[in-house]
């Protein structure tokens, strides 16, 4: 049994911690893809959605679309565009980096960014407004872009984190338009954060439903972030993740009431990569290296995870190594969680709660999943997971 931590907002002022076992009822590789990719120099990133991979080929000009048999399709790129940065929103809008020129830093006058939309139709180039490089610098270089948040055909963003930058830049959209008004650089506190070229913000919904951002940096330890409204900054936590290695990749993903990170494992720069919860001694999955040096160079694995639609314990995980492979896992969680042990004594219930994964609190038990919080005399609480 592999202990997690369970992360609840809402009883974040229990007088002590409380551990559930869970257990891992499967992580199986679902298919594989390794012939009839580019060189990585040419694809340096690349992620999986809906079944299929996009890499994006920056010698083509094209975005790459594989199944499991194989090559699909491609995205056509502007002719100028030489840049690999590719990546894509919580509704599926597709979004590349155009018209930069590699590897230098961005450019107010030439750079710009383009949408596909998840519902098709032509896609929208926007050009970078004058706050962005403002704030990030003129010189300053940035390779990959991180998951965006939201929907940016309807209000979503684009954290972007450039070398040496002790802020993050987030790129603000409103119906498929960039939102200069509302596009800036934050601070962060709580954790020293150095950035470089490799550097991203993942955001993600935790199992308690507040939004959080994993900041991930290669050969460095990845820190978990939440926005203060207040103090209008991000504060930091670093994140202990067993076994962790040096690539680029780092994912995050809340499934079955959990807070899980997907990372590239030791040794360092191969394929190898594990599930755990931050903080925990143990992974709850692993899969071993399948090579015995590194297959890119560049030191790069980059890992995402996408929950199966209508499932509480089921995710598809998806693998780009660089000059390697594109490849999916099928991920389950077993459903059966035991009671966590009351490290307290002498006290007196006085109510109880009921939180959903979405954090809306009931009287009564939701259907599944649900958050158990006993109140008690003591004014403290205590927190089990129970399904329904």
């Amino acid at each position: 049994m592999k202990k997690f931590l369970l992360l609840l907002a809402a009883v974040a002022t229990c007088a002590s911690a409380y551990a559930v076992d869970a257990e891992l009822e499967y992580m199986n590789q679902a298919w594989k893809v390794n012939s009839g990719l580019p060189g990585a120099n040419d694809s340096r990133q690349g992620f999986g959605m809906n079944g299929k991979f996009y890499v994006l080929d920056k010698a083509s000009h094209v975005i790459l679309v594989y199944g499991q048999n194989g090559k699909e399709d491609e995205l056509e790129l502007p002719e100028t565009s030489s840049w690999p940065a590719i990546t894509h929103d919580e509704a599926g809008n597709i979004i590349a980096r155009i018209d930069g020129t590699w590897p230098n830093a961005w450019d107010l006058e030439n750079d710009a960014i383009r949408i596909f939309p998840a519902g098709g139709g032509d896609p929208l180039d926007q050009p970078l407004p004058a706050e962005a490089i403002t704030d990030w610098g003129q010189n300053a270089r940035q390779d990959f872009f991180s998951f965006a948040e939201g929907n940016v055909m309807e209000e979503g963003a684009l954290y972007i984190v450039c070398n040496n930058s002790t802020s993050i830049f987030k790129l603000a959209f409103v119906e498929g338009f960039i939102d200069g008004d509302n596009s800036r650089a934050f601070e962060v506190s709580g954790a020293a954060i150095a950035a470089d070229n490799t550097t991203v913000v993942n955001p993600y919904t935790a199992a308690d439903g507040t939004k959080h951002y994993l900041y991930v940096k290669r050969n460095a330890v990845p820190v978990d972030m939440t926005f203060d409204e207040d103090n209008n900054q991000f504060v930091g936590t670093t994140v202990s993740l067993p076994n962790k290695g040096a690539c680029n990749g780092a994912f995050p993903f809340s499934l079955g009431g959990y807070n899980l990170v997907l990372y590239p494992t030791l040794p360092n720069y191969l394929d190898g990569f594990a599930v755990a919860e931050a903080g925990a001694e143990e992974a709850i999955a692993t899969q071993d290296p399948s090579y015995g040096s590194n297959p890119n160079g560049i030191q790069i694995n980059w890992l995402n995870a996408e929950p199966v639609e209508g499932s509480q314990t089921k995710a598809t995980i998806y693998q780009y190594v660089a000059g390697g492979y594109v490849a999916a896992y099928d991920f389950k969680l077993k459903t059966t969680v035991t009671a966590v042990k009351d490290v307290n004594a002498a006290r007196q219930l006085t109510g109880v709660k009921y939180y959903n994964v979405a954090g809306v609190e009931s009287a009564t038990p939701f259907d599944g999943v649900n958050i158990m919080v006993n109140v008690y005399d003591d004014g403290s609480r205590e927190a089990t997971k129970v399904l329904r």
